[in-house]
């Protein structure tokens, strides 16, 4: 395939996702729903955060980037596959997984230094 292409659909999958879910996560903050962000409870909880130590706003398109980046990655890599339907769906749910717990896992990790920093 050409790369050129290759870089297209990754760019427009990636403006997609990132698009859609920083709406959908805006209504949410603006609605005072911020418990029905997934990936911000997540990141809370797991690292020990609180709502008032970081900027909402700032992390929700931080979330959005990341979910774009990792839908993206996963659609372009399992086009490349040469399997069935099946295997290519198993395999893009496995990649789709293990994505999102090393690159939350990453940030939690960021958020939870910068924490630390502030807090000297």
């Amino acid at each position: 395939m050409n790369i050129k292409f290759e870089i297209l659909m990754y760019l427009v999958i990636f403006l997609i996702v990132f698009i859609i879910t920083l709406i959908i996560n805006m209504i949410k903050y603006k609605n005072n729903n911020l418990d029905k962000i997934i990936e911000l409870n997540y990141l809370l909880s797991k690292f020990n955060l609180k709502v008032k130590d970081i900027n909402i706003k700032n992390h929700l398109l931080i979330i959005s980037l990341i979910d774009g980046i990792i839908i993206s990655l996963v659609v372009n890599l399992i086009s490349y596959l040469k399997f069935n339907y099946l295997v290519r769906l198993a395999i893009g749910f496995a990649l789709l997984v293990i994505l999102i717990y090393i690159i939350y896992e990453i940030y939690g990790k960021i958020l939870k230094a910068k924490r630390k920093e502030k807090k000297r």
